[in-house]
C-alpha cells in the first residue's frame, strides 16, 4: 500500500475518535470556563492561590483548544480531500501542530509545584499571610511555568515556515513527528507529580494538627481564616495531583507501548495513539472541573448549592431540639472545653 492510500485509511479509522474528542474538549472547555468564572468570583481563597489555578486552567485550555483544532483540521479534510495523497501531513507542519501542545503538559505539573510552595509559605506565615498581596511577583511566576513554550514557537513554526517542505507523513502525531521521546513524560512530570502529592499529604496533616492545636488556644482571627481556607483548597487541589501522577503514569505506559513489536502497522499505531490521547487527557481535564465542583462549596454550580442548602436546611428543621436539650449539649460542651484547656 503506498503512503497515499495509507494516509487515507489511517484518518478515516480514527475519525471517529476525532469526532468523539471534539464533543468531549467541548465539554472540557465549558467546564473549565466555569471553574474559573467561580475563581474570579470567590474570596476564601488567597489571591495567589487563585492565579497559580487560573495557569492551570489556561494551560488546559490551551492544549484542548489545540488539540481540537487538529481534530477538526482532519475531520474537515474528510469532506474536502480530492484524492488520497491530499492525507499526507507536511512533516515541518506536523511537528508545529504536534510540539505546540506539549508545554501546556509541563505547566500543569509545574503549577501544582508552584501550588504547593504557595501552600507551605501560607502555613508558615499563617498569621500574616491572609494580609499579603504580591500579585506582580506571583504573575511573573506563573509566567515563568511557560518557559518552553517561546522555544517550542520558535523552532517548530520557523520549520515549518523555512525548513524542508517536502516531506510528507501518511500520520501525523507527536510521536512520529518526534517531538515526544520516552523519558519525555517520566523525566518532567512523575517525579515533580510526586514530590507536590508527597508535599501536600504532609502539609495536609500539618495543617489538620494546627488546627487542633488552635482550639486550645486563641489565635488570631486571621490565622485561622487562613488555615481554614488552607484545608478547604486542600480538599480539591490533593485529588487533582493524585489524578495528574496517575495521568502521567498511563502516558508514560503509553509511550513504552507504542513500542512494542505486536503493533506491527503504522494504522493500529495510530488507532492506539489517538484512542488513549482521546481518554486520558480529557479525562485529566474534566475530572480537575468535576472534583472542584464537588469537593470545593465555593466552587459548585450555584443551583446545585441552593439544593444541597434546602436539603440542609430541612435536614435540621427534622432535627431540631428541645430547649432543654439544647442547654445540655451546650453544658457538656464547654465543660469538655474546660478538661481539654486543663
Amino acid at each position: 500500500m503506498d503512503n497515499c492510500s495509507l494516509a487515507e485509511e489511517i484518518t478515516r479509522s480514527v475519525a471517529p475518535i476525532f469526532i468523539y474528542l471534539v464533543i468531549v474538549n467541548f465539554c472540557v472547555i465549558i467546564s473549565c470556563l466555569y471553574v474559573a468564572l467561580n475563581l474570579i468570583r470567590n474570596t476564601l481563597f488567597h489571591i495567589h492561590l487563585r492565579i497559580l489555578l487560573m495557569n492551570v486552567i489556561i494551560a488546559m485550555l490551551f492544549r484542548t483548544s489545540f488539540t481540537t483544532f487538529r481534530a477538526l483540521l482532519r475531520l474537515r479534510l474528510l469532506l474536502v480531500a480530492q484524492s488520497p495523497c491530499d492525507f499526507l501531513e507536511e512533516l515541518s507542519f506536523c511537528m508545529a501542530i504536534s510540539s505546540i501542545t506539549l508545554p501546556a503538559v509541563k505547566v500543569v505539573t509545574f503549577t501544582y509545584a508552584l501550588i504547593t510552595c504557595e501552600r507551605v509559605i501560607a502555613l508558615y506565615l499563617v498569621e500574616t499571610y491572609e494580609q499579603k498581596r504580591n500579585i506582580p511577583l506571583v504573575l511573573i511566576i506563573a509566567a515563568l511555568s511557560w518557559y518552553g513554550l517561546p522555544e517550542v514557537l520558535y523552532t517548530s513554526w520557523s520549520g515549518f515556515l523555512y525548513g524542508d517542505s517536502g516531506r510528507f507523513l501518511p500520520y501525523c502525531s507527536s510521536s512520529t513527528a518526534g517531538t515526544v521521546t520516552i523519558w519525555f513524560i517520566f523525566e518532567w512530570t512523575i517525579p515533580v507529580n510526586l514530590f507536590n502529592a508527597i508535599a501536600l499529604i504532609t502539609l495536609h496533616f500539618v495543617l489538620k494538627k494546627k488546627a487542633k492545636l488552635s482550639l486550645l488556644s486563641t489565635p488570631m482571627l486571621s490565622s485561622r481564616y487562613e488555615m481554614r481556607a488552607s484545608l478547604k483548597s486542600l480538599k480539591f487541589i490533593l485529588p487533582n495531583i493524585f489524578v495528574t501522577c496517575g495521568v502521567s503514569c498511563l502516558l508514560q505506559a503509553m509511550t513504552i507501548g507504542m513500542m512494542f513489536p505486536a503493533i506491527t502497522s503504522l494504522q493500529q499505531a495510530a488507532i492506539i495513539k489517538e484512542l488513549s490521547s482521546a481518554i486520558i487527557i480529557p479525562f485529566q481535564y474534566f475530572s480537575f472541573s468535576i472534583i472542584c465542583f464537588f469537593r470545593s462549596s465555593e466552587l459548585r454550580p450555584r443551583k446545585f448549592k441552593r439544593k444541597r442548602r434546602k436539603e440542609t436546611n430541612q435536614l435540621l428543621e427534622n432535627e431540631k431540639m428541645d430547649p432543654i436539650s439544647a442547654m445540655a449539649n451546650m453544658q457538656n460542651f464547654w465543660e469538655m472545653h474546660e478538661l481539654q484547656s486543663k
